[in-house]
């Protein structure tokens, strides 16, 4: 499950949602993805439903539900955030 912070919701998505995904069975992963700084917190059925935050663009996360790493420059790829490439 990845979402986007917004005004809005920053304070749902941040404290409420984390426990209420980790009732289901089916979510292995929670992301939470900043829009405004490079700046994503990672939930994971794997390590205990234990957020971590990341900040590097060059780092990735381990998305052990699907088998799959994703790296934070895909996901802030085409955006203010990114970093250029020389």
């Amino acid at each position: 499950m990845f979402e986007i912070l917004s005004p809005s919701t920053r304070s749902i998505n941040l404290r409420r949602k984390p426990s209420i995904y980790a009732r289901s069975p089916t979510i292995g992963d929670y992301v939470i993805v900043d829009p405004k700084v490079a700046r994503v917190v990672h939930h994971a059925r794997s390590t205990g439903w234990e957020s971590r935050t990341i900040r590097d663009v060059e780092a990735s996360i381990a998305l052990n539900s699907i088998g799959a790493s994703l790296p934070l420059a895909s996901i802030y790829r085409r955006t203010p955030l990114a970093r250029r490439q020389g």
